[in-house]
């Protein structure tokens, strides 16, 4: 078995719905973001075998966004591309395909990542409808639940009750993230893992619009709960629909030798996992213990984990349940504060732990996240600068 390693990670900045990226096509986001990925490796375009793109509200982007994305990153028709729909997994679970296609012989160099335009979501008229009106595709593909028929807003809301978890637990939480990701802005340390986009008749787009810097208690309180009159979630403990891609280069290690590309990062072991719909939040539970228990590691000797906190509610339950150092976790803010484009958000939290490790010069790192219908994604990965007996499978 080969050991996948990535040799880069790259993301664009996150658009708020409506805002700095509502102009560009989820492929051409990343195209931008496989082209300097290329780029920056100095990896000809031809040595790609493939490009796996995560993406949920496809509707409207025409066939097979994946791959527009590798032609537009000027990978040739010769190599191949494909898209997956694992919802809020998509991006992540892109990137464990590249790493088996790596690990089996049956590629040597894989693009990986994620990509979504929410703000470019259509409308959608279903044949069968009676009424004939028109159905949100974002809400419809990517933010209600196929089974129940409801927002998954409600089952955040199930989460807090079945778990006890307050209203004022939940702000807390948000606004530490915000605090993070305000703080992390500042210091500028998102510079090297974020890529320019150009808009037609505007200047280049690098810098997330999402976090809310004035956030405080005070004014959290003042919002209305979004699902339930007396529920505990609102918009200020929920993650912002977001725009933006990102994405890995997934080579053997074998290739990087070759090509004398020192790599980032070594990908160690992923999985899935899943539990009943009230629990959808808390897939993140099982599926780290899952990862933990096949690599033989203990929580404690993760360094850094990068959740996909859709809602803050889950990250107070994974918290309790997996009893993680809440320092190690999401440092740089988190999907809560920096914004949630579905198919790519499994990829983005990679590209910034990767980013973080890398800056922290830590070992360990565990990216994990939850998606629709009650799955979860995980990934661990190692420090390409540390030494390693571990092999991926």
């Amino acid at each position: 078995m080969q050991t996948p390693v990535i040799l880069g990670a790259l993301r664009t900045a996150l658009g708020s719905f409506q805002g700095g990226l509502k102009g560009v096509p989820a492929p051409r986001l990343a195209g931008t973001v496989a082209a300097e990925l290329l780029r920056r490796l100095n990896v000809p375009p031809a040595d790609v075998d493939e490009l796996i793109l995560g993406n949920v509200i496809g509707a409207g982007l025409g066939q097979n966004p994946a791959r527009q994305a590798a032609v537009l990153a000027g990978i040739p028709f010769s190599s191949s591309a494909f898209t997956v729909d694992m919802v809020c997994g998509s991006g992540l679970r892109a990137v464990c395909l590249a790493a088996q296609a790596v690990a089996l012989g049956e590629s040597a160099v894989v693009i990986a990542g994620g990509a979504e335009n929410m703000s470019r979501a259509p409308q959608l008229v279903l044949r069968d409808a009676a009424a004939r009106r028109p159905l949100s595709a974002m809400r419809h593909d990517g933010l209600h639940c196929a089974f129940k028929k409801e927002p998954m807003g409600v089952f955040a809301e199930s989460l807090a009750r079945r778990h006890e978890v307050s209203r004022e637990e939940q702000d807390r939480y948000a606004i530490e993230g915000q605090r993070r990701a305000a703080e992390s802005i500042a210091r500028e340390v998102f510079a090297a893992e974020i890529v320019p986009v150009s808009r037609d008749g505007e200047g280049q787009f690098i810098r997330d619009e999402c976090p809310r810097h004035d956030c405080t208690m005070e004014r959290l309180a003042l919002l209305k709960p979004a699902f339930r009159k007396d529920g505990t979630v609102t918009a200020g403990n929920a993650t912002p629909i977001s725009d933006g891609a990102a994405a890995v280069l997934v080579a053997s290690e074998e290739y990087a030798r070759a090509h004398r590309i020192a790599p980032l990062a070594r990908i160690l072991d992923w999985c899935t996992a899943g539990v009943e719909l009230e629990e959808a939040f808390a897939a993140p539970v099982p599926a780290v213990r899952k990862l933990l228990a096949k690599s033989g590691l203990s929580i404690e000797e993760i360094d850094l984990v990068e959740l996909g906190d859709s809602f803050a509610v889950e990250g107070v339950v994974c918290g309790r349940e997996l009893n993680w150092d809440p320092a190690r976790v999401n440092v740089r803010g988190g999907t809560l504060a920096l914004g949630h484009p579905l198919g790519a958000s499994g990829a983005r939290i990679l590209v910034t732990l990767l980013h973080a490790l890398r800056d922290a010069r830590k070992r360990l790192g565990l990216a994990v996240i939850c998606l629709g219908g009650a799955n979860a994604v995980a990934l661990l990965v190692e420090n390409a600068e540390f030494p390693s007996a571990r092999r991926a499978g």
